[in-house]
């Protein structure tokens, strides 16, 4: 039974040791992890502000493609309207037809040669 003791005792020593070993180097780790953390955590606000930009003009985009669209169904639905109101053409109108020539005359007047020869 000493034996035992002894062995489980060791056991326990080992571990303590082993232990103890870690203890330093973890605590030496923390600083570092704490800072490499906090920088990790500004990128991450970084991005998350940058994304809410972009998801901000993306909605500014779609609205006025939305805009553009409803416009343009508006000023399709108002042409249709109005364009039966507008009537017809008069009959006489059609019977109407142009002709004619053109002629062109051009005068040239020189100062120097009026009357001085």
């Amino acid at each position: 039974m000493e034996k035992q003791g002894v062995t489980t005792l060791g056991k326990f020593l080992l571990l303590t040791v082993v232990f103890g070993l870690f203890i330093p180097v973890t605590a030496q780790a923390e600083p570092v992890t704490d800072a490499r953390i906090e920088k990790l955590e500004a990128a991450v606000e970084a991005l998350q502000a940058e994304l809410a930009t972009l998801k901000a003009e993306k909605a500014k985009e779609s609205a006025s493609a939305i805009d553009k669209n409803q416009i343009k169904l508006m000023f399709d639905k108002t042409f249709e309207e109005k364009k039966g109101e507008l009537g017809t053409v008069p009959d006489w109108v059609k019977n109407i037809k142009l002709s004619g020539d053109f002629r062109y005359r051009h005068e040239s007047i020189d100062a120097q040669s009026s009357g001085k020869d």
